[in-house]
């Protein structure tokens, strides 16, 4: 389960582009961040896909030391339940609702 957490705008964002997120609970509260590059690896083991991402950190008050894999399987995460909710919506869109891919 992710933390809470809230995308937003932010002035101080380095992609214009792209939401920022701000992490509201925990640790690493009110630290806000954005994904740089974001890549699919490999399938493991397990048969899941390997996710390789960058990441900016936007804002950081209480300069918290955020090199560290708790961190970074926060923000993994975060981004594996952005990635299922597009998936998701995608389904619905398509009515197969995971089942099936769309057919044309």
């Amino acid at each position: 389960m992710t933390v809470s957490y809230e995308t937003l705008n932010h002035e101080a964002s380095f992609h214009d582009d792209h939401w920022s997120i701000r992490i509201k609970e925990g640790k690493y509260s009110d630290v806000v961040y954005q994904y740089d590059t974001i890549e699919v690896g490999e399938e493991t083991e397990d048969g899941n896909a390997r996710l390789k991402f960058n990441y900016i950190v936007v804002e950081n008050p209480n300069e918290l030391e955020l090199d560290n894999n708790e961190f970074i399987a926060i923000m993994g995460d975060i981004l594996v339940e952005f990635i299922e909710e597009y998936v998701g919506n995608l389904d619905e869109q398509n009515g197969t609702g995971g089942a099936e891919a769309p057919t044309e």
